[in-house]
């Protein structure tokens, strides 16, 4: 190939001016032309500068025809291709795994927030460091279970604190201020005798953490604790039972069954020493 000198600069000069005009057009502060006119400039730039470069462009065949094969074969450019696509991709993948180290100082600055949080719902002392640890997942009740579902593992841990939302904040709530359980569709709310706060777990889920010798399910909704019972009433089939509050009893239904309300009289006995009839 040959290229002749004077159409290489004139496609350079074609390429500065054309740009530099489409630049003023795109930037001019008074009376800016409109956009078409900036893209005309710039199209007739690129176009310009190519083939006024193509213009002084001489080609001469070869004297005899060249090798068609490629310098790698097919294969072996595949094998390349994909070691290479390996690396990166295995480099790209270990930048985003975060070292140890740096996952140890985001839990325990999610604790320390976690402990921030409760002091300002006004949980202080014990109540605050267990908090601070159920951010961990240590003293929220999840649980846990042998390896592949089997029977011998760890026994399950009781909830000390149950994860509640309020102001757009995650708080954690005593077990020993819960007064009841109330499901809502895929959530709970949690009565703590003043108000009623939403719990982003699921009544079963609820269930599972709590002490059993404490707390009792008496309604595919419900949960009450036990402790907080002050009155239980029979209507018909159904039973109402009323807890105690800081402001005024709070009544829970019983679910339509005779077994279920004989069933929660022997509990409460069971707890108070007396038998109720």
């Amino acid at each position: 190939m040959e290229h002749a000198p004077g159409f290489v600069v004139g496609s350079v000069a074609v390429g500065i001016a054309a740009s530099g005009l489409a630049l003023w057009l795109a930037g001019g502060r008074g009376g800016r032309p409109p956009l078409l006119l900036s893209a005309t400039a710039f199209g007739v730039a690129i176009a310009g500068m190519h083939y006024t470069a193509m213009a002084g462009l001489t080609v001469f065949p070869h004297g005899s025809p060249s090798s068609g094969a490629p310098a790698l074969s097919t294969d072996l450019l595949a094998i390349v291709v994909a070691v290479v696509a390996f690396v990166v991709s295995g480099i790209f993948l270990l930048a985003l795994v975060p070292e140890r180290a740096g996952a140890a100082v985001v839990a325990a600055g999610g604790i320390a927030a976690s402990a921030a949080l409760t002091e300002d719902a006004g949980v202080t002392g014990e109540a605050a460091a267990s908090a601070a640890a159920a951010a961990d997942g240590t003293d929220v009740g999840h649980g846990t279970f042998a390896p592949l579902g089997g029977a011998g593992g760890p026994p399950r841990r009781l909830a000390r604190h149950l994860p509640i939302e309020r102001d757009g904040a995650t708080h954690f709530l005593s077990v020993e201020h819960v007064v009841a359980v109330h499901a809502n569709a895929h959530y709970t709310y949690v009565f703590d005798g003043r108000s009623k706060l939403f719990c982003p777990l699921a009544i079963g889920d609820v269930e599972s953490r709590l002490d059993t010798g404490r707390f009792a399910r008496v309604h595919r909704s419900h949960i009450v604790n036990i402790d907080r019972i002050v009155g239980l009433k029979r209507a018909g089939d159904n039973g109402l039972i009323e807890l105690a509050s800081e402001e005024e009893h709070y009544t829970v239904p019983v679910s339509r069954s005779r077994s279920r309300i004989g069933w929660l009289k022997s509990r409460l006995g069971e707890r108070t020493g007396e038998v109720l009839s």
